[in-house]
């Protein structure tokens, strides 16, 4: 087993850390930007071509927007469906 390292050790993990709250902030960023380019699109982005044009303009890969989509339709079910029984919940 490796000794730990006081300094060392420590700083790496500080770094680790802030470089993820740092991607967790720009992801964040990022899916509020598409949540509100998604309610101007017509189609909701799903005509063909339409989550590359997404990708373009957030300077993001393709990759990256499908599962931003996916995340805010996940976030989207969870807010309107009852945890007991599963139906749809109005505001």
């Amino acid at each position: 087993m490796r000794k730990l390292n006081l300094g060392g050790d420590f700083r790496l993990i500080g770094g680790r850390n802030a470089y993820n709250v740092r991607r967790q902030v720009k992801a964040l960023a990022r899916r509020r930007e598409l949540a509100e380019l998604l309610a101007r699109w017509p189609d909701d982005g799903r005509r063909r071509g339409g989550q590359a044009e997404m990708a373009r303009r957030l300077g993001v890969s393709e990759a990256t927007i499908s599962r931003d989509v996916a995340f805010l339709r996940r976030q989207a079910n969870a807010i309107r469906r009852c945890p007991v029984c599963g139906s749809l919940v109005h505001p």
